[in-house]
């Protein structure tokens, strides 16, 4: 049974429904989830699936990352009562992206942002900082109101800060192409139906410009895997640190991790999260110095 979600109505039609027996229930907030986790559990070998998020645990070694990973398996694939909309705040932890136990930015740091949205990330990184140690900051957004916005937050920055940042508005995924995406006020996801508008998008291989970064952070809204195999080259040759989101399909949760370490098998990984809801799950992968 499928139910409303939001201001604390589902807590209420569930206990009600809890009365009459009726415990297979399914908030709205997760049925692109739960449908996900039926699909692949239908279309997939059961065997394969099952190998592979094995795998995909294995890469972990501390208890934080293998406890979220575990509870999103929960998540997606028991969907009971049990499950259901967990208290996710035990877990949460702040400075998503640039947390110093994950990863951190270091001196002459060259990062690429994709997925920059109006800046919301490289605010907290300056506030985190408190200096602009890193070298230089290439910000990708697709979707041009926010690349408006990220620009005009740059620009009111000194100038000494705004001469690191580099801002590119396109598209990050696994080849270069034009295509359409669906706007809205929160997010932009790529489409191959009915779009909004269209954007050029990029192989990261194919800029010579950042080939030379140290940090690759990644929130494009389920484009992540596409965007890691176009830059397959970039990422072998010079293993950068990598925080990338985790949590926009089910199986990114094994598959973003797995990928990267066919990339680069020495990369030590790190599982995150930072919200007190389902979302911003990152993976962080990283080759850890002596």
């Amino acid at each position: 049974m499928l139910c409303g979600s939001w201001g604390g109505v589902f807590e209420v039609i569930k206990k009600e429904l809890d009365k009459k027996n009726i415990f297979n229930i399914v908030s709205d907030n997760y049925l692109d989830f739960y449908l996900e986790s039926i699909s692949i559990m239908v279309r997939e070998d059961i065997d394969k699936i099952i190998n592979n998020i094995i795998s995909g645990i294995e890469l972990f070694d501390d208890n934080e990352s293998i406890m979220i990973y575990w509870r999103h398996l929960q998540d997606y694939f028991l969907t009971s009562e049990h499950c259901l909309n967990f208290n996710w705040t035990d877990m949460a932890i702040p400075n998503q992206y640039f947390t110093n136990e994950c990863v951190g930015i270091e001196k002459d740091e060259i990062i690429i942002e994709c997925g920059s949205f109006i800046g919301d990330s490289i605010k907290e990184l300056l506030e985190i900082m408190k200096r602009d140690d890193f070298k230089l900051y290439y910000c990708f957004e697709m979707n041009k109101n926010n690349f408006k916005k990220l620009e005009s937050y740059l620009y009111n920055q000194s100038p000494q800060i705004q001469k690191k940042f580099i801002c590119i508005n396109k598209g990050v995924a696994d080849n270069n192409r034009y295509i359409g995406y669906i706007n809205s006020s929160i997010t932009s996801a790529l489409t191959e139906g009915k779009c909004d508008e269209y954007v050029e998008i990029v192989a990261l291989d194919t800029i010579n410009e950042v080939s030379n970064c140290s940090f690759i952070k990644m929130d494009i809204e389920g484009s992540e895997k596409a965007a890691i195999k176009g830059a397959k080259r970039l990422i072998s040759n010079n293993k950068p640190k990598c925080a990338i989101c985790t949590y926009h399909y089910v199986a990114d949760l094994w598959e973003i991790p797995l990928l990267l370490q066919s990339i680069v098998p020495e990369y030590n990984f790190l599982l995150r999260h930072h919200s007190n809801g389902w979302s911003e799950t990152v993976c962080y992968a990283s080759i850890f110095s002596e």
